[in-house]
């Protein structure tokens, strides 16, 4: 039996047989029997684990033991089969470099039975494939277990910042019609691309630390690694610490971690040792520092698990590196984490609530391996520095919970203190709308009004949002708290929709759509409010009156979401009935002409609608007219009053300005003038003196003459007489001053202008007022 035409490898089917002895006794017999179907096995290996099955290798194929294929290439069991094994040499797999070569090189492959190597009509190849990228090679079968790939051409499959990267190798074998790869029973044969002057390019030590299968020598003339080896004065292929120089390390990192440990330190840098041909060790606070041999850049990078703190507690400890010498390279932190607050504190049960963690010392240890959890949730997203850590939080299946905040940092965790705490509540939706003055269950179809919800932990949401969804379209608006109780959301405008189009609608909480909604019901899009256009009112100024405006289907919206204006300002005291809207308008036109343009305004936020339906006409009567004229001629009294009297007292204060300033003029000219006659009765006064002391000198030459003719007995009678002159001039002298004053007021002004005293005989002769006496 040959089933065709499947990829089923087995079938198994029953059989009953039913027998009749001699004796009349009846009996059933059951079994079951396995059916192969070799066609469907595509290996060499697996097709002959089965034998009913052949593997035939001139046509790659499993076939049946009677099909027709040579005995020559007929293989029964898995150690005949074709295959291709990994380097027996190295773990890292068989070397390929990828860089500039200057002769051609070879791989040579591991391989086993290849019977038909010698066919004239079979060649072989080798595919090497790196992440996205496959290159083939010509391959040369040396014998049954070897076949040697040949690189003639340099290629490239090193990223540009990439020195080395693992990829894999397969054999194929084609008859020039189809390819076909031989078997590997050890899974993957893995290979690894490099190139050696990438890798000299991070230090000589990087170079020296490869596996000598890679074969690079370091050159100290060119400061370059090579590929092949190279031994000479300028170019090693063995290690040496003092032929590399001293390790140079430019980066640490992190600096600090927590004081239990567990933090991986990742030490960069050039010549950090030829780990793992040598030993390489790293000391934290003289505790060894465990190395992590698989992330470990040979000579280029260095990775250690953090030991706890001796201490227990938060201190500074030096990182020493230790290869052939101990060489000090920098300070670690043992430190503490330190919760102090949270924003916000509560959010819905669905998560997606953005929180911010506050503290210190948050970013410690490795960043990658911090977490912050709420009552066993971990939270997503998360952004961490020193002082806080902004995360997002993931749903629970508790309708109400409250919760201590637990960060984890590299396997340790820290709680935070009693007093932080966050709490999952989870929204309960009773309604759409508000019944008390809204038909629930609809909405217009223009959009743009206003929706309340109803419920209970409205406020559990910093951002809370209604979704709407119609046909293929999907509205999403914003809404506000209005209490914990109901949510405020305004409806986008629609397109496209007409009334008894249903909606679907459904909260979402902290960009988390809110999917066990309660008492949920169809939202239906209803016609929009009209009103009456054209219209034209008129009305008479500051009466009072109300005004009515016409129209249909204005229930359909709430009534907080029809106002009308007048020109800019609102009409007033507003009542909505289903075909009517009543309100009371501005009692004079807002735009100061006699008509003003009626606005009716539909809706909320920047979805509403404006529409100009008429106008309204105002009108002055002749009680307005009177309170009006009455009312300027009162303000202009009033007005022409305050002006007289700022008049009056601007009037009074001038004149008493001017009279004390004429006052003070007059005084000014009267002195002036009383100073020049004082002058000139100094001036006579002096002219006097001098023709008394003429006439004084001409008496006593007299008085001489006679005496001496007269033969006068005393001539020293002469002299005193001469010598009394002087005193007896100056009291004649004082006595004319005194009597050339007119009145005491002029004596007073000349003290005042000269500074002596009238009584004074000790006249100031040096004063030019008086230089006159000066020759007495």
């Amino acid at each position: 039996m040959t089933l065709q035409g499947t990829v089923q490898q087995s079938y198994s089917i029953g059989f009953q047989l039913l027998y009749v002895n001699l004796s009349q006794n009846f009996g059933l017999i059951e079994t079951k029997l396995t059916l192969f179907d070799c066609t469907s096995l595509q290996s060499c290996s697996l097709c002959v684990q089965h034998s009913s099955c052949v593997w035939c290798s001139t046509n790659h194929q499993c076939t049946y033991t009677k099909s027709k294929c040579s005995n020559r290439f007929r293989i029964k069991v898995p150690k005949d089969c074709p295959q291709l094994f990994p380097n027996p040499l190295s773990t890292l797999g068989y070397p390929v470099h990828s860089g500039m070569v200057s002769s051609s090189r070879t791989l040579n492959l591991t391989v086993r039975n290849l019977v038909n190597y010698n066919l004239s009509n079979i060649t072989y190849e080798c595919q090497l494939s790196v992440e996205s990228n496959t290159v083939k090679l010509r391959a040369v079968v040396l014998d049954a277990t070897s076949l040697m790939c040949l690189i003639t051409s340099p290629f490239e499959l090193l990223t540009p910042n990439r020195t080395k990267v693992i990829g894999t190798v397969r054999v194929l074998w084609t008859n020039g019609i189809d390819e076909f790869p031989i078997d590997q029973p050890e899974g993957s044969v893995p290979i690894v691309i490099y190139d050696c002057l990438k890798i000299g390019l991070q230090g000589c030590s990087a170079c020296f630390a490869q596996e000598d299968i890679l074969q690079c020598s370091y050159c100290t003339t060119t400061n370059t690694c090579v590929y092949g080896i190279v031994a000479s004065s300028m170019c090693r292929h063995s290690n040496s610490l003092s032929y590399c120089g001293l390790p140079n390390v430019t980066s640490i990192s992190p600096l600090s971690g927590p004081v239990k440990g567990g933090t991986a330190l990742t030490i960069t840098g050039q010549n950090l040792g030829f780990f793992p041909k040598e030993n390489v060790s790293i000391l934290i606070g003289g505790q060894l520092c465990p190395i992590v041999s698989d992330k470990i850049i040979p000579g280029v990078q260095l990775v250690c698990v953090i030991p706890p703190s001796m201490d227990r507690e938060p201190t500074s400890v030096a990182i020493t590196l230790e290869i052939s010498f101990q060489l000090s390279v920098g300070n670690y932190m043992y430190k503490e984490p330190v919760i102090s607050k949270i924003f916000p504190n509560r959010g819905p049960s669905a998560g997606g609530t953005n929180i911010l963690i506050f503290g210190s010392n948050l970013d410690i240890g490795n960043i990658e391996n911090t977490t912050v959890s709420i009552d066993g949730h971990v939270c997503i997203r998360i952004e961490i520095q020193s002082s806080s850590i902004l995360c997002t939080t993931t749903s629970t299946d508790k309708s109400y919970v409250t919760a201590g905040i637990q960060l984890t940092i590299d396997g340790n965790n820290f709680l935070g203190p009693s007093s932080v705490l966050y709490t999952y509540v989870k929204p309960i939706f009773k309604s759409l709308f508000d019944k008390s003055n809204f038909n629930d269950g609809s909405i217009i179809s223009r959009g743009g009004v206003t929706i309340f919800i109803n419920g209970d932990n409205m406020n559990a949401a910093i951002q809370p949002q209604l979704s709407l969804k119609v046909d293929n379209m999907t509205y999403i608006t914003n809404c506000s708290v209005v209490t914990h109780m109901r949510l405020l959301c305004v409806a986008p405008v629609f397109k496209g929709v007409v009334a008894g189009t249903a909606f679907k609608y459904s909260l979402i909480f902290d960009n988390e759509e809110l999917t066990d909604l309660q008492n949920v019901q169809t939202l239906v899009a209803v016609v929009n409010p009209v009103f009456d256009k054209n219209i034209t009112i008129e009305y008479n100024e500051n009466s009072g009156e109300f005004i009515q405006l016409q129209g249909r289907n204005l229930n359909n919206v709430l009534k907080t979401d029809i106002s009308i204006t007048i020109a800019s300002q609102y009409c007033s005291s507003m009542s909505v009935t289903d075909t009517m809207v009543v309100c009371k308008p501005p009692q004079f036109s807002p735009n100061g002409q006699s008509t003003a343009p009626i606005l009716v305004h539909i809706g909320s936020g920047e979805g509403i609608l404006v529409e100009e339906i008429g106008t309204i006409r105002y009108k002055s009567n002749f009680i307005t007219i009177l309170m009006s004229s009455l009312a300027s001629i009162t303000l202009t009294v009033i007005v022409v009053v305050i002006v007289l009297i700022v008049v009056y007292l601007l009037c009074h204060y001038k004149k008493k300005s001017k009279k004390l300033k004429c006052r003070h003029i007059r005084e000014m000219e009267q002195f002036e003038l009383q100073k020049e006659v004082l002058n000139q009765q100094v001036e006579n006064v002096l002219s006097q003196m001098q023709v008394l002391q003429s006439q004084l000198h001409e008496t006593v030459q007299d008085e001489k003459q006679t005496k001496a003719a007269s033969n006068y007995e005393n001539p020293y009678d002469v002299l005193d007489f001469e010598d009394q002159l002087p005193k007896m001039c100056i009291e004649k002298c004082n006595s004319h001053v005194s009597d050339s004053f007119q009145s005491q007021y002029d004596l007073e002004r000349y003290v005042e202008m000269t500074g002596r005293k009238a009584s004074d005989s000790n006249w100031d002769f040096d004063d030019p007022k008086v230089s006159a006496l000066s020759g007495l």
